[in-house]
């Protein structure tokens, strides 16, 4: 008779903590400065795993422009009706993610894997309400930029849009300090249909991650490659020394 009960309680035990798992829908708004990109972003989670997607944009962003001293800044990026995308497994340790990179001066989809990035959070003492709300304030220094990330402890779960996870909440809202990037929440709710979203990205070309720097690393080389090829003979372009980097990935280390 013990062993029936031991064995009842066990089995309502397992019932109770696979109850307990959670699946959530989180948008947010999306806006790049630099980039001139504002789109929306939708975050499906479900326990250990999430799947982040920049919501399509209808084109190819070439941001162009020349800045104080005449020299001319390059920023590329890419979307199509697939779009970029950010899976996410805390227990693997594994970011699995569709970007795009330049070779011969197109644009073309990829499939990277990388580790997980080990965060160093720096916790603020600055609270404040994000709607019904309760946030506290984080800090991020990651791949060049320093990022200022509000999050809740009323939503126990450590996940956040695109490669951001690791704190006791779910992060609200984010801002670079150059106040170039933000992503700003616009609807939580939970949704037993999460499951079925959250898939590793297929449809791009896989490359190893070191590849993958190498060509953003060279992007605008590639780029202006390809345009001097439709220029006339003789024609020059000067470009400033130090460009401005406007992704959310400034620097990289290899892996």
């Amino acid at each position: 008779m013990k062993k029936v009960t031991l064995l009842l309680v066990l089995m309502l035990s397992q019932f109770i903590l696979g109850q307990e798992v959670k699946s959530y829908l989180v948008s947010y708004n999306y806006v790049n400065v630099g980039l001139n990109e504002s789109k929306s972003v939708s975050l499906y989670i479900k326990g250990n795993e999430s799947l982040t997607i920049f919501n399509k944009n209808d084109s190819i962003i070439n941001k162009n422009s020349f800045d104080d001293k005449g020299d001319f800044n390059i920023n590329i990026s890419g979307d199509d009706k697939v779009g970029k995308r950010v899976y996410k497994n805390l227990k693997e340790k594994q970011i699995v993610f569709r970007d795009f990179y330049s070779t011969e001066g197109k644009l073309r989809p990829c499939i990277v894997e990388e580790e997980l990035p080990i965060f160093k959070w720096v916790f603020g003492v600055k609270a404040k309400k994000i709607g019904k709300f309760l946030c506290n304030s984080a800090e991020l220094n990651f791949r060049g930029r320093t990022f200022e990330v509000w999050y809740t402890n009323q939503i126990p779960i450590s996940h956040g849009p695109w490669k951001f996870y690791g704190l006791p909440g779910l992060i609200m809202e984010i801002k670079s300090k150059d106040l170039n990037i933000s992503f700003t929440i616009n609807k939580i709710k939970e949704s037993n249909s999460v499951s079925d979203k959250i898939q590793i990205p297929k449809e791009g070309k896989k490359i190893l991650f070191n590849d993958y720097v190498n060509y953003k690393e060279n992007t605008i080389k590639d780029f202006i490659k390809n345009l001097y090829s439709k220029l006339p003979r003789g024609a020059k372009i000067k470009l400033n020394s130090t460009p401005v980097s406007y992704n959310l990935e400034k620097k990289f280390k290899r892996i």
